[in-house]
């Protein structure tokens, strides 16, 4: 099964050309002459260039292309890790899980929407609604939680 081959007009100099991306911009002869510019206004950097570290201003030869800083030291750390994340959640939150019929999902999802709830929220307000109705004493010790 092939691509389809479609018709562009080079936004460069105009002329017409064939290509099956779904959205070309330049013919292939001013496709090289957009990647000279660029690479011209923004230096493109090859292993062993030397390069100034943002963070502490020191030399430093690149191993990568991409490689903005001379060590891990000096990149800046994330605000979060994953594993902290998970570790609040673990100490600060229960998790429910159950089982729908397959495409209830979708379904509630689209009440939700409508809504403007996730559905988190909508089976978080459900549950209390239920619980308050049920049974007042255990919603107001899980409010004393909060």
């Amino acid at each position: 099964m092939g691509k389809d081959v479609k018709s562009f007009t080079c936004e460069r100099c105009g002329a017409s050309f064939s290509s099956v991306a779904n959205h070309a911009r330049y013919c292939v002869d001013c496709r090289k002459i957009i990647q000279n510019e660029r690479v011209k206004r923004g230096k493109q950097y090859r292993i062993g260039d030397m390069k100034t570290c943002p963070t502490c201003g020191k030399q430093f030869a690149i191993t990568s292309p991409s490689q903005v800083y001379c060590s891990t030291e000096c990149k800046p750390k994330r605000k979060s890790s994953s594993a902290e994340v998970v570790a609040s959640r673990r100490k600060n939150v229960d998790t429910l899980s159950f089982y729908m019929p397959k495409g209830s999902r979708a379904v509630l999802q689209e009440s939700c929407d409508r809504l403007g709830l996730s559905i988190s929220d909508l089976l978080r307000t459900a549950l209390c609604e239920f619980l308050e109705r049920e049974t007042p004493d255990v919603i107001q010790k899980i409010n004393t939680l909060e």
